[in-house]
Order: C-alpha cells, then sequence, then structure tokens
C-alpha cells in the first residue's frame, strides 16, 4: 500500500536502541496541526479516547483494557474475539510495559497519531488512531509501528541532472550507508545505486546488489494467484471454506473470499508485531518442509476466531496473504516459492530475484541491512538476521532483488494497466488494480490484490496512483506506478527509518523532473 509514514503497517520490528523514560510525563507536546484541529467538535472525544487508551494500557489490568476496547472502539472493529485481543493485550504489556505519551499529533485525515515510549525496552512507538467521521467518534482502526514518526522532510534541488546525481544526493541527505533507485519513463528505463554495501567497510553497493522488498510481496502474491485465476485454477471468490474447508477452521472463515484476503477484509489479525516467542512457536509446528509448516501455521490462525467481522472492515494483515498463498499451494500442489518463481520472475526474467535476506552467513557478499542508533548513525544487522517475520510469513513479504528487476516488474505493471499485451494479459493486469464496489477502505484507500491508491506527498492527489512500500526494519522498498503518465519509480535502501522519511520527497523530485521534459540519464 502506497502510504506515509503514518500509515504503514510493516514488518518493522528491530529494536530502535532508545534510553528508557519513567511513566510519568507532563502533558504531551502538541503540534501547529492539533490546534488547526482544536475547533472540530470531535477533536476533545478523540484525544480523550486516546489518552484514556494509553491509561487503560498501562494499568497491566486485562479487565480495565477490557472496557476501554468496549466503551471506544466500534462493534466492527473489535469483532467478536475480545478474548483473544486481551490475550494480545498481556502480551504486549508484558513486552512493552507501561506506554508514555511523548507527543499527540492530528493527521490531515482527522486520525490522531501517539509517539510513545514502553518502560520495559525503552522503545519508541507510534499509534495511529482512526474514528468514525461523527459521532460518537469511535475508534474504528488501531495501528501500531515501531519508531518514531518520520523524520523531517528533504528538500531536493531541481538542478540535478541525472538519476546518479539524485542518488548520490539522496544517500547524503538521508545519511542512509546505501539506496538504489529506478525510474521507467516514455520508454527509457534507467537506474542508479549510491553508498556502501555496510556502514563499517568500504565496498561500494552494486547495481546488481539485492535489497529486501519487504511489504511489497504482497502485490508479488497478488500476480502470481491472477496468473492461476486466468488459468481457471482460482477465482476471485474462492473461499477458504473451498479450499480448506476439511480443517478444523473456525466458521467465520469458511465464507471469505480470495479477494477478500488479498485487501484486508478477512478478518485475521495482523500478525504484524512478531518477537522471539513467536519465532519459538512457529519453530515447533509440526511439519519437517516449509510448505507443511506453513500449512500447520495456516491452521492454527484459522482456528482463533476473527479480529473482526469479515467484510465489515479493511485491516491491514500479513495473515491474509499468507493464508491466500497456501489456498494456492493446495490447488495447485506446489509451494507458494515454486508458483511465484513459475508465474512472476521467470516470466519477467528477473534474474536476481530471490526470497528471504540479500545477506546470510552462507553468503554474506552484498548488501546489508542497517538500523539507526542515532540520527544519521547506522549499524549493520549481521548477515541472517533482521527478518523477523517467520518464512511460513514469506507470501506477505519476504521477496527481494536488484533495483533493476524490481523496476522491470513494475513496468510490466505498468504495460497490463495500460493495455499492453507483454508477460501477462492486460486484463488480467487491470483486474489486480481495480477495487471491488462498495469495499471497505483502509486509511482511506481501496487496498486491491496488494496495491494501494494513495499518491505520495509532493504529486498531484487527484493523479491514479498504484503502489505499496515495505520494510523488515532494516531494509526498505517503495513501489510507484503511474499509468496516466506512463511513469514507474522504484526505490530501494538499507538503512531505517531515514530511508522511509527519504522516499516520499524523492519520489516528488523524480514526478516534477519528468514533468519539465528532462532526461534521467
Amino acid at each position: 500500500m502506497m502510504k506515509t509514514a503514518l500509515q504503514v503497517v510493516c514488518f518493522a520490528l528491530l529494536m530502535t536502541l532508545l534510553a528508557p523514560v519513567a511513566a510519568a510525563a507532563p502533558r504531551p507536546e502538541r503540534t501547529v496541526a492539533d490546534e488547526a484541529h482544536a475547533a472540530d467538535s470531535g477533536f476533545a472525544v478523540r484525544d480523550e479516547r486516546v489518552q484514556s487508551y494509553f491509561k487503560a494500557f498501562s494499568t497491566g489490568d486485562p479487565q480495565a483494557y477490557r472496557r476501554w476496547l468496549e466503551h471506544n472502539r466500534t462493534p466492527a472493529s473489535l469483532g467478536s474475539n475480545i478474548e483473544t485481543r486481551l490475550a494480545q493485550y498481556r502480551d504486549d504489556f508484558t513486552r512493552w510495559g507501561t506506554l508514555t505519551i511523548g507527543q499527540l499529533r492530528v493527521t490531515e485525515r482527522g486520525s490522531v497519531e501517539a509517539v510513545v515510549r514502553a518502560s520495559e525496552t525503552g522503545e519508541q512507538l507510534t499509534f495511529l488512531f482512526d474514528f468514525q467521521h461523527q459521532e460518537p467518534f469511535l475508534v474504528s482502526a488501531l495501528h501500531i509501528r515501531v519508531g518514531g514518526p518520520p523524520e523531517d522532510e528533504i528538500i531536493f534541488p531541481e538542478d540535478w541532472n541525472s538519476l546518479d546525481e539524485l542518488a548520490q544526493t539522496a544517500r547524503t541527505a538521508s545519511g542512509v550507508p546505501a539506496l538504489a533507485i529506478g525510474v521507467y519513463h516514455g520508454g527509457a528505463a534507467v537506474t542508479a545505486v549510491a553508498g556502501v554495501r555496510r556502514s563499517d567497510a568500504p565496498d561500494l553497493a552494486r547495481i546488481d546488489d539485492a535489497f529486501a522488498w519487504g511489504s511489497v510481496t504482497k502485490s508479488v502474491t497478488g500476480t502470481m494467484l491472477g496468473a492461476l485465476i486466468d488459468r481457471g485454477v482460482l477465482d476471485w471468490n474462492t473461499t477458504i471454506g473451498d479450499v480448506l474447508g476439511e480443517a478444523p477452521i473456525d466458521p467465520s472463515y469458511r465464507d471469505v473470499t480470495l479477494w477478500q484476503l488479498m485487501a484486508h477484509q478477512a478478518g485475521i489479525a495482523a500478525y504484524t508485531r512478531l518477537d522471539p516467542a513467536f519465532d519459538r512457536e512457529i519453530a515447533a509446528l509440526p511439519g519437517v518442509t516449509l510448505e507443511l509448516k506453513r500449512a500447520a501455521f495456516v491452521e492454527q490462525m484459522l482456528r482463533q476466531p476473527p479480529a473482526y467481522t469479515p467484510g465489515t472492515s479493511a485491516q491491514y494483515s500479513n495473515g491474509g496473504p499468507t493464508v491466500a498463498a497456501r489456498m494456492a499451494e493446495v490447488v495447485s500442489g506446489k509451494s507458494w516459492e515454486q508458483l511465484v518463481r513459475e508465474t512472476v520472475f521467470d516470466p519477467l526474467h528477473l534474474e536476481t530475484a530471490g526470497f528471504g535476506l540479500p545477506v546470510t552467513p552462507a553468503h554474506p557478499d552484498g548488501v546489508y541491512g542497517h538500523v539507526a542508533v542515532s540520527p544519521g548513525q547506522f549499524e549493520p544487522v549481521p548477515a541472517g538476521q533482521g527478518m523477523p517475520d517467520p518464512d511460513v510469513l514469506a507470501p506477505a513479504g519476504a521477496v527481494r532483488s536488484s533495483i533493476g528487476d524490481f523496476l522491470l516488474y513494475g513496468i510490466a505493471h505498468l504495460k497490463g494497466m495500460t493495455g499492453e499485451e507483454d508477460a501477462f494479459p492486460a486484463d488480467l493486469i487491470r483486474s489486480l488494480h481495480t477495487p471491488q464496489p462498495g469495499q471497505p477502505q483502509s486509511l482511506g484507500e481501496e487496498y486491491t490484490f496488494g496495491w494501494g491508491s494513495d499518491c505520495p506527498a509532493g504529486l498531484p492527489q487527484q493523479m491514479r496512483c498504484q503502489g505499496h512500500n515495505g520494510s523488515n526494519g532494516a531494509y526498505y522498498a517503495r513501489i510507484l506506478i503511474l499509468p496516466d503518465k506512463d511513469m514507474v519509480i522504484v526505490f530501494m535502501a538499507n538503512g531505517m527509518p531515514a530511508a522511509e522519511a527519504v522516499s516520499s520527497s524523492l519520489f516528488g523530485a523524480i514526478y516534477n523532473h519528468a514533468e519539465q521534459g528532462k532526461s534521467f540519464e
């Protein structure tokens, strides 16, 4: 989903190295935006709901937390399995302890962003509360990400002459160890890379080095599913019950469709905040192969009551695409990895594309992921570490590739969206990017088979935009397709959160450069 840093729910679980803060704190700092919203008759109500949330959370009392849920969440977003939410609360409180508000901010859409510190870990966390648009202004969704808000916006000069020059400027301005940019416009594809593979060594990043795609992988899973639909193996309306009905699953899931799974409307929990205990749980699952473990994990997921009533809301989840991928495995007799190679990587000749981290102990040469230890200072994550999403969730976030192959993937979707028959049938690609009538929105956008419709800041908001971004906390990737401009922009970097912060400004600079008729070479 092409979202701002306030809206992304991705795989970012690596802890930032921040000093612990005591639970007592002065009244949270408010920004200029808050003053502008103070006249809004619903502001005080929303503010009180947010304040009371953290009071309830920090009691450590599940019953106090239950009372907050019952009095402040919409019934549709709360769903029927409040016990599951309470179990998650117990885990969260054990991990984080009390939460102290540092800053509250009202977004342009009327959501409230709260930046808090966790007493047990010292982590900085960002909570985004969405509300009903009319009284009683109940909370309709709650999104949590590790880390604070994005860093200050970077303004790029307008006099850059090539993509190589822009890449160097962006790397210097953001401080990330390495980044890569790709642009397709007017029939020409250009890529550039700048920086070093790891911050403590001089080895330069190379144009064919792989970066992790993170949650952009969801669109790959969607493309694979589209190919199976085109073959008649699956259908948009194939249900979980049709394929996995013999498993002991909660009855609420049986009529959930493939489309709902991929559009985050299936009622499945987020599975975005994973920890070592979850990894141990996955390791204990039965099955000697990854495919068997994924099958056991999906069955375990579907035994849990829904997080909300399926079809009534859109709430981002890594679980939905994983269930959809498992359905594809069952009907095809092949693993998700095999299917993606067969339907996406091979037809597009993506020679550097693969699964998992770009560097491992067995293959240590490549671009390392990094986390910020202080402003402008990044520490490399050891090879083989930094992928908190277990392999069972790979369909939601485990693809990697070079910037060139990332761009080729985007071009294939652009061509289909504009009616050109290429590696994929145009009708198939268009269907992957077309919302279903009346489907619930997630933070104001209609999410389809791995694609969102938000335009980055700096671009005309009335344009048609399709894209997604993703991160595992150490790498960042973002893709934007502008079919009306015959344009694709892709970006990858290996330092968080600075990479995410620079991306919107970077995309705006590239778009404006193209609008002025300038070359990228």
